[in-house]
């Protein structure tokens, strides 16, 4: 077993992650280990012989975060553009929560502002609360 460790070790140095650029080398590591084997292969069959390896980075990674990286609130008009990128939409995608593709356009341009019902239809869709939007 110890072997194998320092073989692995060599390749990855995967450890309580202390500093930015180990931070990145991590997360990098994960990206690799998904991309290689599959993000489908992976979420659905947690006995995948990676599946422990992508664990254990996670909660480093996780751990790293808690301690080290400060996320300043977003402000409103921020976050639905986000949103909408990462999760790869155009605006006409959210035409049921919040109206036509006009809407949208104004929303995201502070032409207009989202109403109640809008904000309680976009937290469902992302799964965050919907004062984010206000």
């Amino acid at each position: 077993m110890a072997k194998a460790w320092a073989a692995l070790n060599r390749e990855t140095q995967i450890g309580v992650i202390q500093s930015e650029r180990e931070y990145r080398k991590m997360s990098a590591l994960v990206d690799k280990l998904i991309d290689e084997i599959g993000s489908d292969e992976i979420g659905s069959d947690e006995k995948h012989e990676l599946s422990g390896l992508l664990s254990v980075l996670g909660s480093l990674i996780e751990q790293y975060e808690e301690d080290s990286v400060l996320i300043d609130d977003a402000a409103p008009a921020d976050v639905l553009p986000f949103l909408i990128a990462e999760h790869r939409l155009k605006q006409a995608d959210l035409a049921e929560e919040i109206g036509s593709q006009g809407i949208v356009s104004e929303g995201l341009n502070g032409k207009r502002k989202l109403n109640a019902r809008q904000t309680k239809a976009l937290g469902s869709r992302f799964n965050v609360s919907p004062a984010v939007f206000l």
